[in-house]
């Protein structure tokens, strides 16, 4: 059944992914796990979604000074598709697995003014950073 009412498309890193008038790019991210980054372009405009990662280059830098990450490896995590975008979706929380608020909140402001945070709800109301809305009634 499934074989005849969806088509499956693999998601394949660094090749770009059309679908329905939409482009899709995919990029490995820093996590425990296996997890990607993505960004969709659609008419004009482009969301990115980071996924779950450590987004800390000071940490990106040590773990390739250590031999844990080749300088290839290293060098895509450090030009993850974050800012040339309309909307980013990035997540923070508790690191060493996650992005820490404060790499988010030294971002540009103009990165900051189209940036929601997801994965966590403890953003401060000082920290010029916005938590996603959630439900229906937050869409974006």
């Amino acid at each position: 059944l499934l074989r005849h009412s969806h088509r499956h498309r693999p998601a394949i890193i660094g090749q770009p992914l059309q679908f329905q008038g939409a482009v899709f790019h995919f990029t490995y991210t820093l996590h425990t796990i296996p997890c990607i980054s993505f960004k969709v372009e659609w008419r004009g405009r482009s969301i990115v979604f980071t996924g779950d990662h450590l987004n800390s280059p000071p940490k990106i830098d040590e773990l390739e000074q250590r031999g844990v990450l080749s300088k290839a490896r290293a060098d895509d995590l450090r030009n993850l598709p974050l800012q040339p975008c309309d909307v980013l979706l990035h997540e923070a929380g508790a690191p060493p697995i996650h992005t820490p608020l404060s790499v988010l909140q030294e971002l540009p402001d103009e990165v900051k003014a189209r940036l929601y945070v997801v994965h966590t709800a403890a953003v401060s109301n000082d920290s010029g950073l916005r938590v996603a809305p959630t439900g229906t009634k937050g869409t974006i």
